[in-house]
């Protein structure tokens, strides 16, 4: 069961799994007190059936922190990429989750869109000739859409942009910068691609890559428990679990591991 033919699915794998954990001992170290932290506060949560903005908030929390779990196990197997697509997707997860908790009424609007994303799935069913639907197209009458999309109208329902989410609870900077940066991945765009390319010294394609990585992987396993730490700081004050002493310790732990002491120490030139 080799790598080359296996892939990822390879006993193989395991070596290099052991390598990088070897390689980024610190930031597992971190990240593992982290999640294990995130994983005992979660059932501090003291959710009322009734208050669909703690349920919001309380699912929202549980995804992310899966997200960034499964962004982990990819990570550690060489997925890098992969593992950049799950962290995006934790990324959107929190940024909605600080609209649910820093902006009164927001989780009403969120739970009515899916009222949109409704509408717009059983149009396209309708709409779409294809056998994929045959069962389900009967169904789907025009009486249902034109009703549904009453109804969104009346409400008022509408979608709104990550973007606009982020710039509402002042997360721009986020949004700009790993957001974007990891969004490259859930998209295929050029960028993500070049990941898989092997250039000679004159830039030159000269093969493939389809094995794991296992360098440069200082970015994922910074930002895993980075999202982590704020998708419970945003939850800390709804539910007043009074985490802030440990989550502002760990956030210390993460930027030093970010931004080492020594890392703007300029090489001084030599005497001669």
């Amino acid at each position: 069961m080799s790598l080359d033919e296996y892939g990822f699915l390879s006993e193989d794998i395991i070596h290099f799994q052991k390598h990088i954990h070897e390689q980024y001992a610190k930031y597992f170290d971190l990240i593992d007190r982290v999640n294990a932290f995130c994983q005992q506060a979660k059932f501090r949560l003291s959710i009322h059936s009734r208050d669909g903005r703690e349920m919001a908030a309380a699912c929202l929390i549980l995804k992310l922190l899966n997200d960034m779990q499964a962004a982990i196990l990819l990570a550690e197997h060489g997925m890098a990429s992969q593992a950049r697509t799950l962290i995006r997707t934790g990324l959107e997860a929190f940024i909605i989750l600080a609209n649910v908790c820093h902006v009164d009424e927001f989780w009403r609007s969120f739970f009515r869109s899916d009222q949109k994303a409704r509408l717009k799935l059983l149009r396209a069913i309708h709409d779409n000739p294809s056998v994929v639907f045959a069962e389900v197209r009967p169904h789907v009458t025009p009486e249902l859409i034109d009703q549904l999309n009453q109804e969104v109208k009346e409400m008022g329902i509408t979608e709104e942009k990550v973007i606009k989410l982020a710039c509402r609870v002042k997360l721009m900077p986020l949004y700009d910068s790993l957001y974007r940066l990891f969004s490259q991945d859930v998209h295929s765009s050029p960028r993500a691609l070049e990941e898989y390319c092997l250039f000679d010294q004159n830039d030159e394609l000269a093969g493939f890559r389809w094995g794991p990585k296992t360098e440069e992987l200082a970015a994922e396993f910074t930002v895993i428990p980075r999202i982590m730490i704020l998708g419970f700081a945003a939850i800390n004050e709804l539910f007043d679990l009074k985490l802030d002493e440990a989550l502002a310790s760990f956030d210390a732990e993460l930027k030093l591991l970010e931004n080492p002491p020594d890392r703007d120490q300029s090489i001084q030139p030599t005497q001669k």
